[in-house]
Parts: structure tokens; C-alpha cells; sequence
């Protein structure tokens, strides 16, 4: 759902019930209740001689029966609390589905509908029609487009499927019942495009068939689905129950953890019918459930399902199927019968190239170009909008849904001044006010910035920074590098395309190439590509965007369209494009005017360009000769107690200062080369900490303490009593906020193995010495951590270190895991969260070297 990974889309919150439902998200198993048995078949009692073949048959047949229909259904989504600490912005979705579909023809109209804990109500509205010849897609407000041929939306899908959407199925049952290669050939069937799958995404589906169940007084045929979202590991496993009775309707379906699991950690079921004639029926009411708890009925209704109209007889007229009237200011975008982008706005159009045009003459022509705009000053009104209400957040995590932003700068050759206003709305209703304020002498940049958030409580934070960096170090206003606002890239855009990185901080390369010349809105252009390269990954080029240079308007870009081939491989994942051009004087142009759309990741997998967020943005009051006092570019008034960062001349980190008067802040260079003897010994203990902490892969671990004492949930264990099994040792601490989240994740996970009797894995957590015992009691309570605790014993020999295993284990920042294989050797090290998907990687290893 970038810079935005901290936004939820919530089609889904939706998405997210998909993710907890399959597993990806791991709840505590259910406990069953009335009307809920959790108990199932184990894989081992499947009856493999009984055809699979004619139940698909079966199935197809009856899903024709629903091929013309005319259906209107309510959906109510729900988040849910878990033990009162997760609360969601959104607090309610009421969805309402009506589809008509008559012979060929058909008629999607959808209507979603939030209710926010701030109080308010925000609507989103969708229509699809196909003619007979071309299909319409239309937001409200948000996108159009027109597509060659017919191109279903996924809620026009089989009722077979009901009980089943709230783990992401998206194609019809008796296609997923044909397993991987039916998958495959499905038009709405998708494989994985990275290693780690999607949620819609399955490297391999197997189906087997159980024979014979009842179920609610019903006779079924009961099916297991298994589910890879990679092409190791475990898979998602479904059961599926298919009523004889009922036109074989899933009546049922579960998802467990492992094969000998005995309860669901999500089950959706169908508890009432509306018969349409002698031998047709159709689920009436659906409920989706998940586990929020351990204890007796902790169920959450996450989803539910009500009919309010059903025909198989539609009494449509020729108008129901005319395309609708379409705002003209929405972005347009026009598909080929294959699902290609023909076109979008500001599409290319093919030109002759000239062939004695090369990559080197276009830079060097860049570079001249960009000179002459080396002073340079303007202002720039930005507004972002989400699209509607689709958006959804947690207490900890509020999200921007909107904002307007106000940017002001002025560049005198190589100084700089910048000034920021925005406000934002966020999911939680409350506004945040951003100030920052960039001055820089030619050698010094500082910077302020205060944030205010308004709710309850009105608070304001305030940062400081001194960066020994040029004018390249303050965000200043470059005609050239407009369309790269938002990745916060270079002032010049020469510089950034001859440099070699997309990201030097991160390492990520990038490649430039010169695609050839182009017509974007009536100017030629040259097309250059920037590929994202980032060393070991797969591939190696993870994305790339296309620039498109104006010859006529002093090379400035006037398109950049981004392409992603893990997310999508035929669609951009985001476009922008300057709407308007301002001529300043003879020969100089300055963009006055662009758009920058971003697309909802979810259905650019189903080949749809649906805008998940958009900012517009206009420039003004610009001058190529600006004056501004020397002093605006020589200091900045910090408050005082403001805590300043300060940065070098490479961006590295150095160390902090304090204003302790407000007003320009200043240090000695004495203070500067303290602040970098201790950056540089600072580093060189990182440095040492790193190798001490690679040097241990493959050796033993140090051993644990043998007194009862210094264990918590345990008796004293060994390494020895350990081997075979993959041990998580969790670095952590009572006083560590930091190690919160970890903390509720491992419990999570200890609980789930548990159930599951996983005899293979442990984890051990290590707390350092220093501690009562006793509040190093109180904080796993706190937290339920239920597993093995080791204290750690004050280290040997006053080795500074925070106890004697840290030192040993070359520990010293927490949250921190290390993992010991089975071969009682140390694997790995690193953030806990990649180490926890480590295990079952190492355990598999395992079990193939003893196959």
C-alpha cells in the first residue's frame, strides 16, 4: 500500500482481515463456541481415490446457475480490539454490493460507507458497465477508465465464493479447486511476482478431497485446500465444506495453522438460506469470525454477509448497461482488450529520434541548463488527498488522509533559505501542524522544525539540526527537480542522474539510459530511464522511472512515470506530469502547475489504476534575480532547550548540542573535533560490535547460568538439552520501551507454538543484570511472556558490557536476537522480527538434511 508504507489502504481494511484470516497476521487459536466446532479431519484420513474432477464438474454446473442474476447484498467490517490495546480509526464499513448480469452484459454498482471513531461518515461509490462492446470503470471522484471488452470486477463473483472472500478468494471455486495450473489459466488468477507472495498471490495450490461430512444438518463434501504464498514453507490450509443440498454452496470454511491442528484461527459459514426456486438456493446470511483471545467465545465478527436481492431472472432495460456520465476533470485511462495501458494522462506518442542524439549530449545540455536558474526563488501550494475515506490507522500510527503545504525558497547561487507551512488531517481527526525552516551560508545549513498536534491535548515538539553541508543540503526550489519533490532528492538534477545512486545513503544504484524522443502533450521529449539497482537482490533492477525532457523548455521534465514489475508488471505505480508552463523571459521556462497520482496497490494486481493518493501543486511569485538580507542565509533562532543534531560534511552523524539561551547556535571547533573523536570512536564500536558479532556465526554459544535464580518459567537449561531445536534468544529488558513490540510478538508467537506443539523451536529471553528479580518478574507478567527467562550475571572481570552472556554474545543494543540451529551452533543475529522468520527456514533446512 514507498514513503507511504505508513498508510493502510483499507480496501483494506479489508486486506488486513484477509492477512489475520490466512495466517499472516497470527492470532490465538480459536476456542470453540456454539455453533462454531472448531474439530477437523486430519490430512492423514483424506480419501485420495476418490475423484476431485467430478466435484469441480459439479460445482461448475451449479455456478452457471448465477451466470444471469441480478444480487444485492449488504457487508458490515468490523476491526477488532485485542485485550482493549489495538483501536482503529475506522471503526465500522458498511458495504453495499448490486450486480446484474444478463447474457454478456453487465451492471456493478458499489457503495462503501465508514464510520469513524472521530464521529464523522465518509462514502466512496463505484460503478462498472459493460455494453456489450467496452467497460467502464468509475470512482467517484477519484479515476476513469474504459477498457476494450469486458473486465469484471471481483465482487460480481459466484456466490459459491462467499464464504470464502474474507481470505482473498477472487476467483470462481470450482477454478480453485482445479489447483495451481486452473490458477494459473484464470484470467483473475495471479502467481507471486516476488518470493515472499502477496495475499491475493499463491506460488502452488493442492487440493484434496475428504469424502462425506454433515455439517449443520446438511450433507457435504468436504475438500482441503493447501495454499503456498511461497514456494517453501508452510502452506495456508482451508477446509471447505460443499452442501449437496444447496447447489454445492460452500457452507463452511476454516483455516488452521498447521495439519494437527484442531481448531480454526478463522472460520466463515453461511447461517441462513433464501431458496430463488425448487432446486436453486443462495446463502442469505455469512459471518466471518477470528480469535482475539484464549478465553471461551473471545470471537470478533470481522465481516458479515446479508442478501437483500436475488434474481436469476434480472428485468434489466437497454439503458441499465449505457455507459455513465463521467466528470471530465478525472484522470482518464483507456485499456487495450489485454489489459495494456494505451492511454493515460500525458501519454507519449512515438517521434523519429534524432541518431546522432546520445546520453552524454543530453547531460552536458542539462548541466548548462540548470545554471542558469542558480538563483533562483518561488513559492509552491501543495495538496494531498487520499482517495476518500480509504485510509485506516491505529491509535499509535495516525495517518495523513489530507494536507496543504506551503513552501517558500530562495537560492542565491550556493546559499540557501527554505521555509515550510503544512497542515494535516489524520484518520484519528486530528490536525498536525508542521513548521521547518532551512537557512544555509554557503558552509553551514540549520535547520528548525516544530510540530504541533491538536487534539485533547495540544503538544508541540521541536528539533534542531546543524548539517556542515552546502546549499545542497537544504531543500530549496529547482525547476528541474519538481516532479523528484517527494523523494526529497538533490537540488540538481544533472548531478543526481551522473551520480550512480538512487539512494547513497541506502546503497540502492541506479542506471540512466537514453530511451529516445517522444511527444508528451505537444512537446518533444527525450525519454530517460533510471533503473533502481539495489546488489543481491533478485532481480537486481527492483524498479525503475522514466523521465521525459522538454527540448523546448530548457530540458525540464515534464512527465516521470514510475513502473515496479514486484507489484505490477504491465501497469506505472505512479505518474506525474506538469500541466502548465510559464515563460519567464526569452528562452526560460519555469513549470507553473503538476500532478502527481499514486495507484492503490491492490488493483494494480487485478490490471486497474485506481488513485490511492494525490497531490497537486501550482508554483508562483517567481523571480530568477531574488534579494534577500545576508543574515536570513547566516543564522537561525533556535528556543532555547532545544536539543540540535549535528551532522558533518559527509551526513554523518556526529553528536548532539544543546541551546541553552534561545537564539543562533554556535560551537567552537574544539567542540567539533571532540564531536568527531567521539563519532569516530563511536563508530569503531559499532564496527567492533558487528565483527564480534559475525565472528560467532557457526561457533557454540557461550554457556547458560545452572542456578535456579537466575531462570524465570524454567528450570536451568543447556545447550545441550537444546540441540535439535532452533532457539530464539530475545535480548531485552524491563526498563526497554523500545522492546514493547517485540515483547507482544513473542508472546503471540510462544502461544501459537504451543497450541501447536511445536517441540522444534523455543525462545529464551535474556535480560541483563542490574535488575530486581522481582521487577523482571512484574514486566513478563505484564507483557505474558510465558517462556524461559534468563537473568544475566554482572560481567567477569569489570568487562564493560551489560552483563556477563551480553559481553559474550558482543550484545549491546536491545530489542536484539540471536538464533542457534539445530546443530547447537549460532546462525544468525539481527532485528527480531527477521530472525523470527528465520526459524522455520532454519528447521526446514533441517529436516531436508536428514530426508
Amino acid at each position: 500500500m514507498s514513503a507511504h508504507a505508513r498508510r493502510c489502504r483499507v480496501s483494506a481494511l479489508t486486506t488486513f482481515i484477509v492477512a489475520f484470516a490466512a495466517g499472516l497476521f497470527i492470532p490465538a487459536p480459536f476456542i470453540s463456541s456454539e455453533g462454531f466446532s472448531g474439530a477437523t479431519a486430519a490430512e492423514s484420513g483424506k480419501e485420495s481415490s476418490r475423484p476431485l474432477a467430478l466435484l469441480i464438474r459439479k460445482v461448475q454446473e451449479n455456478e452457471a446457475l448465477f451466470s444471469n442474476a441480478e444480487i444485492k447484498f449488504k457487508r458490515t467490517y468490523q476491526p477488532w480490539d485485542r485485550n482493549g490495546e489495538i483501536n482503529w480509526s475506522v471503526n465500522r464499513v458498511d458495504e453495499t454490493v448490486h450486480w446484474i448480469r444478463t447474457d454478456e452484459r453487465f451492471l456493478l454498482q458499489h457503495e462503501e460507507l465508514a464510520h469513524w471513531i472521530s464521529g464523522k461518515t465518509s462514502a466512496e461509490t463505484r460503478t462498472v458497465v459493460f455494453n456489450g462492446e467496452s467497460t467502464v470503470d468509475y470512482y467517484a471522484g477519484n479515476s476513469v477508465s474504459h477498457r476494450e471488452g469486458p473486465h469484471e470486477p471481483y465482487l460480481m463473483l459466484s456466490p459459491h465464493t462467499w464464504p470464502a472472500w474474507s481470505v482473498g478468494l477472487r476467483i470462481p471455486l470450482s477454478v480453485l479447486l482445479g489447483g495451481t495450473e486452473a490458477i494459473q489459466q484464470h484470467p483473475r488468477g495471479r502467481r507471486p511476482r516476488g518470493p515472499k507472495g502477496g495475499i491475493y498471490q499463491f506460488a502452488k495450490v493442492e487440493v484434496e478431497y475428504f469424502g462425506n461430512e454433515q455439517w449443520d444438518g446438511l450433507a457435504c463434501e468436504k475438500v482441503l485446500v493447501k495454499r503456498w504464498y511461497a514456494e517453501t514453507g508452510e502452506p495456508q490450509r482451508l477446509y471447505l465444506w460443499l452442501a449437496r443440498d444447496r447447489n454445492y454452496h460452500c457452507v463452511r470454511r476454516i483455516t488452521v495453522l498447521s495439519p494437527d491442528s484442531t481448531r480454526p484461527v478463522s472460520e466463515d459459514r453461511v447461517f441462513t438460506w433464501r431458496q430463488l426456486s425448487d432446486a436453486v438456493w443462495i446463502p442469505e446470511h455469512v459471518e466471518s469470525r477470528t480469535s482475539t483471545g484464549d478465553g471461551e467465545d473471545e470471537y470478533h465478527v470481522t465481516h458479515t454477509l446479508d442478501l437483500q436481492v436475488a434474481s436469476l431472472t434480472p428485468n434489466a432495460s437497454e439503458s441499465t448497461f449505457s455507459h455513465p456520465t463521467i466528470p471530465l476533470d478525472l484522470p482518464r485511462f483507456e485499456f487495450a482488450a489485454d489489459g495494456s495501458l494505451l492511454r493515460s494522462p500525458t501519454s507519449p506518442e512515438p517521434v523519429a529520434s534524432e541518431d546522432e542524439t546520445t546520453l552524454q549530449d543530453i547531460l552536458l545540455r542539462l548541466k548548462a541548463e540548470e545554471e542558469q536558474y542558480e538563483t533562483f526563488a518561488a513559492t509552491i501550494n501543495s495538496t494531498y488527498r487520499t482517495d476518500g475515506y480509504d485510509v485506516v490507522g491505529v491509535d499509535n500510527f495516525d495517518t495523513i488522509t489530507e494536507s496543504d503545504e506551503t513552501e517558500f525558497s530562495v537560492r542565491m547561487n550556493d546559499k540557501g533559505f527554505f521555509q515550510e507551512s503544512k497542515t494535516s488531517r489524520t484518520t484519528s481527526g486530528r490536525d498536525t501542524q508542521l513548521n521547518v525552516t532551512y537557512a544555509c551560508d554557503g558552509k553551514t545549513c540549520r535547520e528548525l522544525t516544530e510540530i504541533t498536534s491538536k487534539g485533547e491535548q495540544t503538544q508541540t515538539n521541536t528539533y534542531g539540526a546543524i548539517k556542515l553541508l552546502g546549499v545542497e543540503g537544504v531543500p530549496v526550489i529547482a525547476p528541474h527537480t519538481v516532479l523528484l519533490r517527494t523523494d526529497k532528492k538533490p537540488l540538481s538534477l544533472h548531478h543526481y542522474l551522473t551520480s550512480g545512486w538512487y539512494d547513497e545513503y541506502n546503497k540502492y544504484g541506479m542506471t540512466v539510459e537514453y530511451i529516445g524522443d517522444e511527444m508528451v502533450d505537444g512537446l518533444i521529449c527525450h525519454r530517460i530511464r533510471c533503473a533502481v539497482v539495489i546488489e543481491g537482490r533478485t532481480p537486481e533492477m527492483n524498479s525503475w522511472f522514466d523521465l521525459w525532457l522538454a527540448k523546448d523548455r530548457n530540458l525540464l521534465p515534464i512527465r516521470r512515470e514510475w513502473r515496479s514489475p514486484s507489484r505490477t508488471d504491465r501497469l506505472p505505480t505512479s505518474i506525474s506530469w506538469v500541466s502548465k508552463f510559464e515563460k519567464l523571459s526569452p528562452g526560460r521556462w519555469v513549470p507553473a502547475a503538476w500532478t502527481l497520482l499514486a495507484f492503490d496497490g491492490d488493483e494494480l494486481q487485478g490490471d486497474r489504476l485506481i488513485v490511492s493518493y494525490r497531490t497537486d501543486s501550482v508554483m508562483k511569485d517567481v523571480t530568477l534575480t531574488p534579494e534577500l538580507p545576508s543574515e536570513q542565509f547566516d543564522s537561525l533562532s533556535f528556543p532555547a532547550e532545544t536539543k540540535i543534531a549535528v551532522y558533518d560534511s559527509d551526513r554523518s552523524y556526529l553528536g548532539r548540542i544543546e541551546q541553552v539561551a534561545a537564539g543562533n547556535p554556535t560551537f567552537s571547533d574544539e567542540q567539533l573535533l571532540a564531536m568527531r573523536l567521539e563519532a569516530a570512536q563511536r563508530q569503531k564500536r559499532n564496527d567492533d560490535r558487528e565483527n564480534a558479532l559475525q565472528a560467532l556465526i557457526g561457533q557454540t554459544p557461550p554457556p547458560l547460568p545452572v542456578s535456579e535464580e537466575s531462570w524465570l518459567n524454567s528450570e536451568p537449561m543447556t545447550w545441550e538439552s537444546l540441540k535439535g531445536k532452533v532457539v530464539l534468544i530475545d535480548f531485552w529488558a524491563n526498563w526497554c520501551g523500545p522492546c514493547v513490540p517485540s515483547l507482544a510478538k513473542l508472546a503471540d508467537v510462544h502461544t501459537k507454538w504451543k497450541k501447536q506443539d511445536s517441540e522444534d523451536r523455543i525462545i529464551i529471553g535474556l535480560h541483563p543484570a542490574g535488575s530486581e528479580k522481582q521487577a523482571v518478574i512484574d514486566a513478563a507478567g505484564k507483557h505474558d511472556l510465558k517462556y524461559p527467562i534468563c537473568i544475566d550475571a554482572p560481567p567477569e572481570n569489570s568487562t564493560p558490557a551489560w552483563g556477563n552472556l551480553y559481553g559474550k554474545f558482543a550484545v549491546s543494543m536491545i530489542p536484539y536476537a540471536i538464533v542457534i540451529g539445530t546443530d547447537g551452533k549460532i546462525a544468525a543475529h539481527g532485528h527480531v522480527d527477521d530472525m523470527l522468520l528465520l526459524v522455520p527456514h532454519l528447521i526446514n533446512e533441517s529436516r531436508k538434511q536428514e530426508e
